[in-house]
């Protein structure tokens, strides 16, 4: 993958304060440590990296380690406390107010499983885009709703809402996630999903991961290309 190209692009792969903190205590998926294991830890030495919605900090915290210009943003002061003193912090509210980021200054901004949680995801798209660089890029990820384990609960007559959380106000598949990115002014350059297959191991398993395998619940996840 070429990350230096004249158009931007990207690659597919908050709510009450109970809600907040939990957001806190997200760690990354397998997807989002693919994209930065393959690609982000990559980028020279010094570029200026942005992640929305921080999670456990982690991601944030693993880049400023290697030596990258670190910005994390997140309206949740849990989610910041978890960053390293390396981390610039930046609190607010990506779809509401104005955001005191430079234009054309970052090199990439991450968003991954934050996209689902808003309510005007193209125009906030359209708001991030002005703050990369010419040649920067966008890596973003959602929950699919068309997942095959998603497709059988439906078949049983439950509905999204029943397995996302009420945080979620859209579902998204990859024709709207397509739609929805090159409506904001990306354009597309590679994207992927995860395999998952039922995990024999759930009765004495909660959760595992290491490097791109996951095991989380029911499923063994693995990130794919």
């Amino acid at each position: 993958i070429s990350l230096r190209r004249k158009d931007n692009f990207i690659i597919l792969m908050i709510s009450p304060e109970l809600n907040l903190k939990n957001f806190s205590s997200l760690i990354p998926g397998a997807n989002s440590r693919l994209i930065m294991e393959r690609y982000l830890l990559k980028l020279p030495p010094g570029s200026r990296i942005l992640e929305i919605g921080v999670g456990n900090g982690e991601i944030c915290n693993l880049l400023a380690e290697a030596g990258f210009e670190v910005t994390g943003l997140d309206y949740s002061a849990h989610c910041l406390e978890k960053l390293s003193p390396k981390v610039k912090k930046i609190m607010a509210d990506i779809e509401r107010g104005e955001i005191d980021l430079p234009e054309q200054h970052f090199d990439a901004i991450l968003m991954f499983e934050v996209l689902e949680h808003l309510t005007e995801p193209v125009e906030t798209l359209k708001k991030i885009k002005s703050f990369l660089k010419p040649a920067g890029f966008i890596m973003a990820s959602t929950p699919n709703i068309n997942w095959f384990p998603f497709r059988i609960k439906f078949l049983f007559g439950k509905c999204p809402e029943d397995f996302h959380t009420t945080n979620h106000v859209q579902f998204w598949n990859l024709a709207f996630f397509r739609k929805v990115i090159e409506a904001g002014g990306f354009t597309i350059q590679k994207h992927f999903t995860s395999l998952a297959f039922p995990n024999p191991l759930y009765p004495f398993i909660r959760a595992w991961k290491r490097g791109n395998v996951e095991i989380l619940g029911k499923y063994l996840f693995i990130a794919t290309e």
